[in-house]
């Protein structure tokens, strides 16, 4: 889905890397790790468009939309938790509304009319769509996500302002999962996560919809989880993993993050 050609960015006099192809295809689960202030944050930016390369090329496949969830920065107001989670499915609600403006035409219609078939047929269509898409059960989603990531139930009304930065940035979090974008970039999504919301946030991303999954972390730090399947990651020159093709690097220079990517399918 998205293909990196001779891929280089710097940072001043900071050469992140250079040379790069990378083939990235559906359902890869990656995962980056390196020292803090090596680049893992900026190629994650580069992969969702946010930040260009200094040359090369990076080609996405149409169609593809992302999700990135940032250290930390975010800031939201003005909607209760539940709410403002509810705006991921806007297009659902949309829908909803059409088939309640539908009905009620086709109750002052005629049936017996062309008018009141053409509304009817039109009626069906939206509804099997919403059907198709879940559209009646996006509370309960909603619900489970935000118990999966720590939030009460009695907090789920609470206006998002209310809570702290890390709490925010789980609603973020929330978001974007309830989102189900094709590539999703998580930049190290565990720092305002306890023990228990990481291990579900693991188990949720392993059982998921398919897509591409990026997960960037400092060396040291959520090893536990990347290692653990469906992500394996070492610090090491090479990665594999039961059925999960991953990027590690090989460290010429002890400073650098990486100037040559691996990919090893798992055997």
């Amino acid at each position: 889905m998205i293909q990196l050609s001779g891929a280089g960015k710097r940072f001043g006099p900071k050469i992140l890397f250079q040379d790069l192809d990378w083939l990235i295809t559906s359902r890869d689960r990656v995962g980056l790790v390196g020292a803090n202030g090596t680049g893992k944050t900026t190629l994650l930016k580069m992969l969702a468009g946010i930040e260009g390369l200094d040359y090369g090329s990076i080609t996405r496949q149409r169609g593809t939309n992302f999700g990135y969830l940032p250290q930390d920065g975010l800031a939201l107001s003005g909607k209760s938790v539940f709410a403002e989670c509810l705006l991921v499915f806007s297009d659902i609600h949309r829908m909803q509304r059409e088939l309640e403006e539908l009905a009620q035409r086709m109750g002052e219609t005629d049936h017996a009319g062309a008018e009141y078939a053409q509304i009817a047929e039109r009626f069906h269509r939206v509804e099997a769509e919403l059907q198709s898409r879940d559209g009646y059960s996006v509370e309960a989603e909603v619900g489970a996500v935000l118990n999966g990531l720590g939030f009460k139930k009695e907090d789920w009304e609470r206006r998002t302002e209310e809570f702290s930065g890390g709490w925010q940035m789980r609603v973020a979090l929330a978001k974007l999962l309830l989102q189900k974008p094709n590539l999703l970039l998580l930049d190290e999504p565990t720092n305002h996560l306890d023990l228990e919301s990481r291990n579900w946030l693991e188990q949720y991303l392993a059982e998921g919809v398919a897509m591409i999954k990026f997960w960037a972390a400092p060396r040291g730090r959520d090893r536990g989880l990347l290692v653990d399947a469906p992500w394996r990651v070492e610090a090491a020159k090479r990665v594999r993993a039961a059925g999960v093709r991953a990027v590690m690097v090989h460290v010429a220079d002890p400073d650098a993050w990486f100037r040559t990517v691996y990919t090893d399918a798992a055997r």
